[in-house]
């Protein structure tokens, strides 16, 4: 399982800091967008695509087994703060930063998703995680 997390983890962080380094600046209170951000919800699926691959970043380099996907990570998200602290400023995205979150549970949606891996039936549940564009520090 943890294999799964990391290869879904890393291709998400690959396409989201892609779309979301330009959009990393936030800053302000309630009311404010959050740039970037992109939602993450849990998938239930039968089955391994049966690839090994190779994953590198900036803590280590590891061959992985690709497992069944966990998670289905919407890039286009429409997210504004609502309440709490004002959001910070990013000026350089290296990473992504994901949280869980609450409340986001509901019925499971039945689709089909096709990916680098092939095409899955797929049973779609609620949100579990929103990630924002972050900076590692060296």
């Amino acid at each position: 399982m943890l294999g799964v997390r990391l290869v879904v983890s890393v291709l998400a962080v690959t396409a989201l800091v892609a779309v979301a380094a330009p959009l990393a600046q936030a800053g302000g209170g309630p009311g404010s967008g959050l740039p970037g951000a992109t939602t993450c919800r849990s998938v239930e699926h039968e089955g391994n695509p049966q690839q090994v691959i190779n994953l590198t970043d900036g803590l280590s380099n590891q061959d992985v087994k690709v497992n069944p996907p966990a998670l289905l990570c919407d890039l286009s998200v429409a997210a504004t703060l609502v309440k709490g602290p004002n959001l910070s400023a990013v000026d350089s995205p290296n990473v992504v930063m994901c949280y869980q979150v609450g409340g986001g549970g509901g019925d499971k949606i039945a689709t089909t998703i096709t990916d680098l891996f092939g095409t899955h039936d797929v049973k779609v549940g609620g949100f579990k995680l929103v990630c924002v564009p972050a900076q590692l520090q060296d």
